[in-house]
């Protein structure tokens, strides 16, 4: 039994090492947004509305450029036109609107999500993933 006890030990203590592991990674891949994939998950959101989300947490207003950049990476080449990237802002306003969340347009500018909405989300999702 001694030889099972020490294997449990063992895979409980990498199991340990690779949540770590995770939790860094994600941390390094969202920043200070937090762990966008538990906002996925408790928000219901797809993947391009969980990276919108991202960037409107991490700044007051973010400009269309600038979400283009979270979006699709920084190839201006590989954008797609500012109708795609409205789209992207009315799915994610639908989804934010069910847990009484607004989305601001910011005309001319871009997207916002005043602070109460902000701490809103963090509230949902969880204090460590926001």
């Amino acid at each position: 039994m001694t030889g099972v006890n020490e294997t449990t030990a063992k895979l409980q203590d990498e199991v340990e090492i690779l949540r770590e592991r995770v939790r860094q990674l994600e941390e390094a891949l969202y920043g200070p947004a937090g762990r966008m994939l538990e906002c996925q998950y408790r928000l219901g959101l797809t993947v391009m509305q969980s990276r919108f989300l991202g960037a409107l947490m991490s700044r007051e207003v973010v400009g269309k450029e600038a979400l283009l950049v979270a979006l699709y990476g920084d190839r201006k080449q590989d954008w797609p036109g500012d109708k795609t990237l409205d789209a992207h802002a009315f799915k994610l306003r639908q989804r934010l609107a069910v847990h009484g969340i607004e989305l601001r347009t910011v005309r001319g500018i871009g997207y916002a999500l005043d602070d109460a909405a902000k701490d809103r989300i963090r509230r949902i999702v969880g204090a460590e993933a926001a």
